[in-house]
């Protein structure tokens, strides 16, 4: 099940964490957020509301984005296609995806400070299928 009644879109603050909304995983209810500078590689959070998961998810690509040993849980294939559905919803507003807030959130709010933020951005950029990830990616060390 898809919430995007909850929908909360704060990019006019980038001290924010904006939240894109909730799904109902395998985990439980989880919700989909970034954090303000969270590195250079454009991802999501996902996190259960009892705070008992967390991962990450690329933006540009299917794969997990790992932080140290941090946000390491995965997702089951069922909740894989969930992401994919959630992510190809129509926005509220109804002027887009949710997969094309949440990069358009990453680029032009909190994540512009970095000089090679086109390397990721391009609107004709097909967004990815998110049925099958099945590795992690940018894993960082430090």
């Amino acid at each position: 099940m898809i919430n995007t009644k909850e929908y909360e879109f704060y990019i006019e603050d980038p001290r924010s964490k904006p939240k894109f909304g909730e799904l109902d995983l395998s985990w439980g209810r989880t919700e989909m957020f970034m954090w303000e500078f969270d590195g250079r590689i454009p991802h999501v959070h996902l996190k259960a509301l009892d705070d008992s998961k967390e991962c990450c998810i690329c933006l540009y690509e299917p794969a997990y984005y790992g932080h140290k040993k941090e946000y390491r849980d995965k997702l089951t294939e069922n909740d894989c296609k969930l992401l994919d559905e959630f992510f190809r919803s129509i926005h509220p507003r109804g002027d887009t995806n949710i997969w094309m807030r949440c990069t358009s959130a990453w680029h032009y709010s909190l994540y512009n400070k970095y000089e090679y933020k086109d390397k990721f951005f391009n609107r004709e950029q097909l967004q990815p299928s998110y049925i099958n990830i099945k590795y992690d990616r940018y894993i960082r060390r430090g």
